[in-house]
């Protein structure tokens, strides 16, 4: 719309000669115009102006009839009808900038949604070992890009239902969540009923309406499909695709030459069963492990969460060094390896472990194992003291995925009375619902605090020693909440419940070398 139109319009407008069609022209060059909201707005201040001025010279002239009809003087609308038409005109422009703003928040609010990238994840593995660029750890997104699978087994899920189990050495090339290449060794792939475009390439050909669930391996002296159930099409250049059915298997030798034999390898149920047997031996092997660090001095509580059968809402201390913690609201669930009951979900509103550890301790390390479901606090709690009083220590995650610790050393002075140290984010959506160890170290004689995730360093930074703290104190404590000074008074209580699971919670009075923390993780993990 010209501006010579627009300005046209808008004095009819306000003339109030403007035309029904002509009225919702305006509107809608309104709507998406900011230069005519503005031109609008500026003719409006001019009109109302001119109307208030000629009401006013009119009264001081005629006196007690400003707006009658006497001769001579045009009639004028009163001046609150004006006032009012200017109030209701100036209250539409301001639905038009309202609109418009809420249009470009509600853009902001999307272009602001969280985004990560990977079409799957690394479920579960055994004893794996990569090459070249892969470095995959359980829970870790799959992405577009080769996998170097030197050794051990791995079992990929992707979000559209596929999963693919790849036994070392392997090189196996993530295309898309429907599109794969193996290079070398061999893997085994179910395919969900929803999902009818599955591919894999391989060296001499493409394998293509594959599913649900079949066997492939390439090795330097042939290439192998084996079908568990349904059925492959085995695609080469110059001739006709070979269908293979279930139960039986195709192979190609490096002489061209081709060769039907019955299935003899593992199903996937079969190696899956495997996996799930040697994550009970990890298992196994970690509870030794554990039984061994119990007997470190250094321990100050060792806490197994879930109640392990005891009856009522007690939880034991496994060191035998503190009383066991009493479990408020929490729910049992699943721990890390599966076994039920054997950690807490802290999820619901007040959950809580209440545990009291008297003492004065020089450093101190800090080590869980949590699964979070998501980050919806300023602060999302995994170990607390009461309050924060001198000498006390707070633990927790904050809503962007960053570990925080402190310990208070100041009270009742002017000025900051603590340090916060923070580590770089170690935690996004693409981790919701997989285990992880978080560890932090104080070390008390060099004032040093470490973060770790998945027993690796992620930062490490001095406390300046104005606010160094001269030891640690822990007392009354909240495992997966906090109890602060006026929940004891008052209903009033901050949340900050972690929204997760948490199943192992272990404190030292001395600060772990970067290798035990390692350790901890390696011997610990799933």
């Amino acid at each position: 719309m010209k501006a010579s139109e627009r300005s046209q319009l808008i004095d009819d407008l306000l003339d109030g000669e403007l035309s029904e069609a002509d009225f919702l022209r305006l509107e809608a060059e309104m709507i998406v115009s900011e230069e005519a909201r503005k031109a609008y707005y500026e003719r409006q201040k001019l009109d109302t102006g001119l109307h208030l001025e000629a009401n006013e010279t009119a009264s001081n002239v005629l006196g007690e009839d400003p707006v009658g009809t006497r001769s001579g003087v045009p009639r004028r609308v009163p001046l609150d009808r004006l006032v009012l038409t200017a109030l209701t005109l100036l209250m539409i422009l301001v639905g038009f900038v309202g609109w418009k703003v809420g249009q470009e928040s509600q853009a902001a609010e999307i272009v602001d949604e969280p985004v990560v990238f990977g079409f799957g994840v690394l479920a579960s593995e055994s004893e794996i070992e990569w090459g070249g660029q892969s470095r995959l750890k359980e829970g870790d997104l799959v992405e577009a890009g080769l996998l170097d699978l030197r050794s051990g087994t791995a079992k990929l899920e992707f979000f559209n239902g596929v999963e693919v189990v790849l036994s070392g050495p392997v090189s196996f090339e993530v295309l898309s969540d429907l599109q794969f290449r193996l290079s070398s060794g061999r893997g085994w792939i179910r395919v969900p009923e929803s999902v009818t475009k599955v591919s894999v390439e391989l060296p001499s050909g493409t394998l293509t309406k594959a599913g649900p669930e079949f066997f492939v391996e390439v090795s330097r002296d042939s290439e192998l499909v084996e079908v568990l159930s349904g059925q492959v099409e085995w695609d080469r250049d110059l001739e006709e695709p070979r269908r293979v059915m279930a139960g039986t298997g195709l192979r190609l030798d490096a002489a061209g030459e081709w060769q039907v034999i019955e299935r003899e390898g593992d199903s996937m149920s079969q190696v899956e069963a495997k996996l799930s047997q040697r994550s009970a031996q990890r298992r196994e092997a970690w509870e030794r492990a554990r039984e061994s660090w119990l007997k470190d001095e250094r321990v100050i509580a060792w806490y197994l969460l879930g109640n392990e059968g005891n009856p009522g809402s007690m939880m034991k201390e496994r060191s035998g060094k503190q009383a066991g913690g009493e479990i408020i609201r929490s729910q049992k669930v699943e721990d890390r390896w599966g076994e039920r009951s054997r950690a807490l979900d802290f999820s619901p509103t007040g959950s809580r472990v209440r545990v009291d550890i008297p003492g004065a301790f020089s450093s101190l390390t800090l080590v869980c194992w949590v699964k979070i479901d998501s980050l919806d606090r300023q602060f999302n709690s995994l170990f607390l003291t009461d309050g924060h009083e001198q000498f006390e220590p707070h633990w927790q995650l904050m809503r962007d995925g960053r570990i925080f610790f402190s310990v208070k050393a100041k009270e009742g002075e002017k000025g900051p009375d603590k340090y916060n140290v923070y580590s770089p984010s170690i935690w996004n959506p693409s981790r919701i619902g997989h285990w992880m160890q978080i560890a932090t170290v104080f070390d008390g004689e060099s004032k040093i605090v470490s973060h770790y995730m998945n027993g690796t360093k992620v930062s490490e930074e001095t406390i300046p020693q104005e606010l160094a703290p001269a030891e640690v104190r822990i007392g009354p404590a909240s495992i997966g909440n906090w109890s602060e000074p006026r929940y004891r008074e008052t209903p009033e209580f901050a949340i900050r419940n972690l929204n997760g699971k948490m199943d192992e919670m272990i404190l030292f009075s001395e600060p772990l070398l970067a290798d035990e923390i390692q350790q901890l993780y390696e011997k610990g993990k799933p």
